[in-house]
């Protein structure tokens, strides 16, 4: 059937009451949105719309299983980017869930790691891993970050501070965490940073790096990409499962 309209939400609009009367089809896609923050707001929509398809496309869990087990039988069909997540759901349901990885782990080329000549290292920090810490995990975390800005310094080394997220929310803009890492550094310190207010032009930098910290899952997928050596610091079940 042809769609006479397609209309980008936030997962908050959906219940509202001009979506639930003209939304006949409800697609859920792009991440770790498998999860009751998601979930709940969906479950609240079928409730009041019970005949629309739902469909998820490129999703993930970033909570334990059990806990939304009896959530996502709500969808027509799901395709599931996490093999680990595909194996479990798939058990009940079956036919209604498939699995697509990221394109980049179809990838199965024996990439060669060549080091460039270049005294560039890349940091790509996640800030709502550090707002969601305690106050003494959130000195270990800044103090052991900047224990590595600091040995590269010594090397001379230029750092590059790349936001992977880049928004108004405090909880998701990196560039929040990037300032709280670089205050206490001097001007003359500050001068071997390279700051990026946006994402627009990572990928135009990420091939000059000779190694890149990794706390953002595509970063480590960019680091495959350009074939350059990563250290990985998260341990999301979407960073673990792929």
């Amino acid at each position: 059937n042809k769609l006479n309209r397609i209309e980008y939400l936030k997962i908050e609009d959906i219940n509202r009451n001009d979506v639930m009367v003209k939304c006949d089809k409800l697609i859920l896609f792009g991440g770790e949105v498998f999860n009751d923050y998601f979930l709940d707001r969906i479950l609240e929509f079928k409730k009041n719309r019970p005949t629309v398809d739902l469909y998820a496309i490129g999703v993930s869990c970033n909570q334990d299983y059990a806990t939304i087990h009896n959530k996502v039988n709500i969808f027509d069909k799901i395709i599931f980017r996490s093999k680990v997540d595909y194996n479990y759901f798939y058990k009940n349901l079956k036919q209604h869930c498939l699995y697509a990885p990221d394109i980049v782990f179809l990838n199965k080329r024996k990439n060669i790691l060549t080091l460039n000549t270049n005294k560039n290292v890349g940091l790509f920090v996640a800030h709502p891993l550090y707002v969601n810490l305690n106050n003494e995990d959130k000195y270990n975390y800044i103090r052991n970050i900047r224990n590595i800005i600091d040995y590269w310094l010594t090397k001379e080394y230029i750092i590059y501070f790349f936001p992977m997220c880049y928004n108004l929310k405090n909880k998701e803009d990196d560039n929040n965490l990037i300032n709280i890492i670089t205050e206490s550094y001097t001007l003359t310190e500050k001068k071997s940073f390279k700051y990026f207010m946006t994402n627009k032009r990572i990928l135009d930098y990420v091939p000059l790096m000779k190694y890149n910290f990794c706390w953002r899952f595509h970063s480590i997928v960019i680091s495959i990409i350009y074939n350059t050596p990563f250290i990985v610091f998260s341990d999301t079940p979407k960073t673990k499962n792929n």
